[in-house]
């Protein structure tokens, strides 16, 4: 049994995010192991995400890094992953994935405002001075990744999935304008400005972004994916320009 079901931020969170994000992504996971678990089952992947680490205390980010979540989504899933670990204790094999921002079809997300700027041939604003690392993941890494875990008997760890190599904000998104032919420009900000303008925002209830995504936007955030090649032999085929290539021709086929 594979669990991918998520309430995440791509589409319009309501003002109570924690009911919206715990309901599916901590009380749906329990259910689901619960009656898995009834029926037989012994063997289980459950994808979380990196948000359940918050804001890294030490580069790279490895699975032992304390998870201090920001927001109600990374709590959700941190308390998703409690549950698993409750499992393993009554004798289930259970791999916990945590991926990195994923990028891919359907996958979008807050790419599309900066698509439609770089549409426009307006400014593309980074939240400090774009030099930091954003590492990314492709949904179809994630898919590998699971795969290979599948193969190795569903072990029981958590894995980090990610990139490799990845470049600074500032060159992805030069490298997006240069592939769209568009006259746009990186404009960096000062950071903390930028996220206290935000934060009022949110509370205003009309978010330009949430929390989550933009406590760490300027922070320089890549995981250790090392025990993950390790114990899966697994190996991420794509990068971080790529994928940002691609998910830019996806937006451009859809509008």
């Amino acid at each position: 049994m594979i669990n991918l079901a998520a309430n995440q931020y791509h589409t319009r969170v309501p003002r109570n995010a924690e009911e919206y994000f715990f309901s599916v992504n901590t009380t749906g996971t329990a259910n689901l192991l619960e009656a898995v678990y009834e029926k037989g089952c012994r063997h289980f992947l459950q994808f979380t995400t990196d948000m359940t680490y918050g804001k890294p205390k030490y580069l790279p980010v490895d699975t032992h890094h304390p998870q201090e979540p920001f927001g109600p989504y990374g709590a959700s899933k941190k308390a998703a992953e409690e549950i698993c670990r409750k499992y393993r204790d009554k004798g289930m094999h259970i791999t916990i994935m945590r991926p990195r921002m994923i990028s891919g079809p359907g996958r979008a997300g807050i790419l599309l405002k900066l698509f439609r700027l770089i549409d426009k041939n307006m400014p593309v604003p980074t939240i400090g001075n774009g030099r930091n690392h954003y590492q990314m993941v492709s949904v179809f890494d994630c898919v590998s990744a699971a795969v290979a875990a599948m193969e190795k008997g569903f072990p029981n760890k958590e894995y980090n999935l990610g990139s490799e190599q990845s470049p600074d904000i500032r060159h992805l998104l030069q490298e997006v304008i240069r592939e769209a032919g568009a006259h746009s420009f990186v404009l960096p900000t000062p950071g903390r400005l930028v996220k206290f303008v935000l934060s009022l925002f949110v509370k205003l209830g009309i978010p330009l972004m949430y929390r989550e995504q933009y406590m760490i936007a300027d922070e320089e955030y890549v995981l250790d994916i090392s025990e993950t090649v390790a114990d899966l032999d697994w190996h991420p085929r794509y990068n971080d320009a790529d994928m940002l290539k691609e998910a830019y021709k996806n937006y451009k086929q859809k509008n």
